[in-house]
């Protein structure tokens, strides 16, 4: 007990109080602690919630309704778990974009870039499992639509999705495979997520100016950041509370509350606010193969990002692609709002429109092939010594 209490003290001293930070990080900045306070909540409200939910299609949708209305309080976790998953995904949005425009996913950093990337991918997985759970009407056919996604798998595509299915169709078996994994997967982020803090807290976190961090005015975390912390924590809370007492279901769907019924199809099946972009790419592409490589691409972009840095200083006033960068968030932005729209014209081909654009982006700013050419270059000393004269001046 003494063991683990000196090391608690010192990881809160070593983390949390002295640790030396850029005196000029800006609000930005806060959000990765915003992200975590998220992350906490849903695994609270998640334990909460799994004593009184049943894992059938049959009493799905009853123990949820029962929990929210003979259980005190039961509707304050249910829509604070709710949404909080939204919470959770703007938090993190905001944290992605500010590693966009400054550029701190480039070296030292590459590796604090790929754990968030595959916190994202928990993240996406851990909510489109919970948006099946209360098997309603969008939470079937949306489960029906991505999972006969695996089917594009060359060979072994239909025998994953019997697997994952448990049978010949959504069933019971299915609904218990995702709920056993909806509940384990906050705990993999949540272990991602200390890995997330630790490599950063090695190679140092990125400020705005982006010049080295070893150089960079420091101060100690505590009291100053922890105050910064603290503000933007009740400022973000303010408007989560908003949603759960006030408007519970103003990101949510309507057709959800309504049991699922595998012999009516809804006349529109939207996913969740934060899979729309993707859902958009999946949808404007007439192939369903296509469409799968499409969507799988532009999720998989952010592992291939911190091969675009093309600066010694990662600064958005020295960034050359500015421009594009806002270029591209028009774009996601774009892509959100036409995932929500009926698969029609005009907005079926400004769908189409979006990925093209999304696509000019990839070929003009990362230009992945040519930076690894580059590196692998520098690596075989391929590039001729300096000329003679040079030598000579120096």
């Amino acid at each position: 007990m003494r063991v683990f209490s000196w090391f608690l003290i010192r990881l809160i001293y070593e983390y949390l109080y002295r640790y030396p930070t850029a005196s000029n990080i800006n609000l930005f900045w806060n959000f990765g602690v915003l992200s975590g306070f998220c992350l906490v909540i849903q695994i609270v409200t998640g334990l909460f919630m799994s004593m009184y939910y049943t894992a059938t299609t049959v009493d799905a949708m009853s123990s949820i309704e029962h929990m929210m209305r003979d259980i005190n309080y039961g509707w304050l976790v249910r829509y604070a778990h709710a949404n909080g998953a939204s919470a959770f995904f703007i938090a993190v949005y905001i944290h992605m974009f500010r590693s966009f425009y400054y550029g701190t996913y480039s070296r030292p950093n590459e590796y604090v870039w790929y754990v968030g990337a595959i916190i994202y991918f928990c993240l996406m997985g851990t909510a489109f499992l919970g948006y099946v759970l209360p098997w309603g009407q969008m939470s079937y056919w949306g489960a029906t639509v991505i999972t006969n996604l695996v089917t594009v798998i060359p060979v072994i595509g239909k025998d994953t999705l019997l697997a994952i299915w448990g049978g010949n169709t959504l069933c019971n078996s299915t609904l218990q495979r995702f709920y056993s994994f909806h509940f384990a997967l906050p705990f993999i982020i949540l272990g991602l997520a200390m890995l997330h803090i630790y490599l950063l807290h090695k190679a140092g976190s990125r400020h705005p100016i982006g010049y080295d961090n070893r150089l960079a005015n420091k101060i100690a975390f505590f009291p100053y950041f922890v105050a910064k912390d603290s503000m933007v924590i009740i400022l973000f809370f303010m408007g989560y509370i908003y949603l759960v007492l006030l408007n519970p279901d103003m990101l949510g769907d309507s057709v959800n509350y309504v049991d699922a019924n595998p012999c009516v199809t809804p006349s529109h099946i939207v996913p969740e606010w934060y899979f729309l972009p993707m859902y958009a790419i999946l949808r404007c592409v007439p192939s369903k193969v296509g469409g799968a490589i499409a969507m799988f691409v532009f999720i998989c972009l952010m592992f291939v990002i911190p091969f675009s840095s093309k600066h010694a200083v990662a600064n958005y006033k020295f960034n050359a692609n500015r421009p594009i960068y806002w270029f591209g968030v028009t774009q996601v932005l774009c892509l959100t709002y036409l995932g929500a729209q009926l698969p029609i014209d005009p907005f079926d081909w400004l769908s189409k429109l979006c990925l093209a654009l999304s696509i000019l982006i990839l070929i003009n700013w990362d230009m992945v092939i040519i930076k690894f050419i580059s590196i692998l270059l520098s690596f075989t000393n391929y590039y001729p010594r300096q000329s003679g004269a040079y030598n000579r001046s120096k």
